[in-house]
């Protein structure tokens, strides 16, 4: 059964589908009870390369978490440390607003959290998150760390470009 798409933010997702190959390795490599799940990142934006992983959001009631099934990530977040996280105006919580797509979330816990979300009356928090994982980039072994830097570097230019977009 393929799970129904279901736009988080219509401005910015309505024409990009995720590949049924990328929902299925996505929703076969969660493991254990689920209350919602996500795709989010380059494969949901519709800017993954061919040697791009694929990033899932699972929200589970108990026992939060990350695992990898190959080059399938998930992150599986609790219900109310999501809660908090949107209405702290995470920019987490507006990396997949902006770029995610609900795979599976059957009671609309998921879709209730982000339609909650709280933008912070200003992006200071967000804009010093981003100014220190900028400085992560600088390490001086940084040939050590390439395919974590670049991931990295695309994060932060990536939620960069959202939040101009939000300030200007």
């Amino acid at each position: 059964m393929t799970p129904s798409l279901v736009p988080l933010d219509q401005a910015t997702t309505s024409t990009r589908q995720p590949p049924q190959d990328v929902i299925a390795r996505a929703m076969a490599a969660v493991r254990g009870p689920f209350v919602a799940v996500a795709l989010y990142g380059s494969q949901a934006r519709g800017t993954a390369r061919t040697d791009s992983d694929i990033d899932v959001l699972q929200v589970v009631r108990t026992r939060p978490g990350k695992y990898s099934d190959g080059d399938v990530n998930v992150t599986a977040y609790n219900i109310n440390t999501l809660k908090e996280m949107s209405k702290q105006g995470s920019l987490f919580m507006l990396h997949l607003l902006t770029d995610g797509y609900i795979l599976s979330d059957p009671d609309g816990t998921l879709g209730e959290i982000f339609a909650s979300y709280q933008y912070p009356p200003h992006f200071r928090k967000a804009i010093a998150e981003l100014a220190a994982a900028g400085r992560a980039l600088t390490v001086t072994d940084a040939s050590l760390h390439a395919v974590g830097l670049r991931k990295l570097g695309i994060y932060v230019a990536s939620r960069a470009a959202v939040l101009r977009d939000l300030i200007m």
